[in-house]
């Protein structure tokens, strides 16, 4: 999944919203942040948390998908401001089992919010195959009854994340 990790990055701006989980660091350095930070956050360091100037980046997530609803709120900020921005988090795929991401899906649906729900899927979440996390062929289906498009995509085929992830933010941005 290192596609979905470096690639959404390039599709948007530093003043676009991005939270990823704990396991996308790809994700900060695509966005311009410097190893050194990282090493000194992961190394129990405050300093760590240094992010290029000018970038809407937030702190990773390592709960499992308490931040959706969060980066649900940032969306209606920006479509209040009416500044075009976008907000995209990450999550993995044990988190469309949980509460939050439904009920951030909810309101993103029912507000036409500019969100972006990036759900990486090795095919296991923690111990549990994917298979035992929903009976929905795919994940991507779960957004259909949201009234937000859901696709899946190769998350190893950087050229078809760039295309989704451009797609998706220009629909966003309307």
């Amino acid at each position: 999944q290192e596609a979905t990790q470096c690639v959404p990055p390039l599709c948007l701006k530093p003043t676009d919203w991005v939270v990823p989980t704990y396991r996308g660091g790809g994700v900060y350095f695509a966005r311009g942040m410097q190893m050194r930070y990282a090493l000194l956050y992961w190394a129990g360091d405050d300093r760590g948390t240094k992010f290029p100037e000018g970038n809407n980046d937030m702190m990773f997530s390592i709960p499992v998908g308490t931040h959706l609803t969060q980066v649900m709120g940032l969306a209606w900020a920006e479509k209040l401001k009416m500044t075009g921005g976008v907000a995209l988090p990450y999550c993995g795929d044990g988190t469309p089992s949980k509460g939050d991401l439904h009920e951030a899906l909810t309101f993103a649906g029912q507000f036409k919010l500019p969100a972006i729900y990036v759900i990486e899927n090795n095919g296991w979440a923690i111990s549990v195959p994917r298979k035992r996390q929903s009976a929905s062929e795919t994940l991507a289906q779960k957004a259909w009854g949201y009234g937000v498009e859901g696709l899946q995509v190769d998350g190893n085929d950087a050229f078809a994340v760039y295309k989704a992830v451009s797609d998706a933010v220009a629909r966003a941005r309307k």
